[in-house]
């Protein structure tokens, strides 16, 4: 699945990039219901995970590396791979950055090899959080 900027963030984005809102870290977490991301997908159509072990991740502005664009693909930005341990059985089929002030919806994204399904002794769900510029203009 491709990673998914819903309509509702468009102008968050914007307003960033205009200064007209502050930057904020941003709450990397994992959903739990069948959901395919799509351009109408709402905060409240997500289901965050809620498996013993689990909690969400803060990513400040300085855990991002932001790459120009060249010849041979678009600017992004990526953050260190994230490590969820989780103790107890769970799926997740894949993940969604908010604003960790705000609590607004930014990005989503199903994983492409998942849904990532574990048993009752729990185990570990891995996240590379990565942006791509031309995701902007894919709607």
């Amino acid at each position: 699945m491709t990673l998914v900027v819903p309509n509702v963030a468009e102008a968050d984005f914007l307003s960033l990039i205009l200064g007209k809102i502050a930057q904020e870290s941003m709450l990397l977490k994992l959903y739990a219901n069948d959901l395919t991301p799509g351009f109408g997908t709402v905060i409240g159509d997500l289901t965050e995970l809620a498996s013993t072990g689990y909690a969400a991740v803060t990513l400040t502005p300085a855990d991002w590396t932001v790459t120009a664009s060249s010849p041979s693909g678009p600017a992004t930005a990526q953050a260190p791979q994230k490590t969820y341990g989780i103790t107890a059985a769970a799926t997740s089929y894949g993940y969604y950055l908010v604003g960790a002030t705000s609590g607004k919806l930014f990005w989503l994204e199903r994983f492409t090899d998942g849904p990532y399904i574990l048993d009752a002794a729990g185990g570990q769900i891995k996240v590379t959080p990565l942006i791509q510029a031309a995701s902007f203009f894919q709607n």
